[in-house]
């Protein structure tokens, strides 16, 4: 994919505020090994700083559902207990709720792309 090559070091790098979280969801939307390992490489580096709170639940939640695809387990070591989520997770943070945010990211996005965002908007107002 293209554009995986360039997202990479503009999401790693992390210099443009709150551009990471649409760089998460780019990746979300590709859905491929290699998505997975790049949301990987940038939990890694940034779940243990947790003073700085950058993109990391968009990442995880986009992790979480490339592995729903794929049907891959990469944030499990995310998410062991006393690992790095949970040191870096403060009490408003749940990464189920990362995984739904990112979800209707990815479904807007798509509805978006596709010309069905009248139909995602009525289906999600009766939810």
């Amino acid at each position: 994919m293209q554009f995986r090559e360039r997202l990479t070091p503009m999401l790693l790098e992390s210099e443009l505020v709150h551009a990471g979280a649409g760089y998460c969801l780019a990746l979300a939307r590709f859905g491929e090994a290699e998505d997975a390992a790049i949301l990987s490489a940038y939990l890694d580096r940034y779940l243990p700083q947790v003073e700085c709170r950058y993109d990391q639940e968009d990442a995880l939640g986009a992790l979480m559902l490339v592995d729903a695809k794929l049907g891959t387990d990469h944030a499990g070591r995310f998410l062991t207990p006393g690992g790095l989520w949970e040191t870096f997770a403060t009490a408003n943070s749940d990464a189920s709720g990362c995984k739904r945010a990112m979800k209707e990211k990815v479904s807007f996005a798509e509805s978006a792309m596709n010309g069905t965002l009248a139909q995602w908007a009525a289906q999600r107002d009766s939810a």
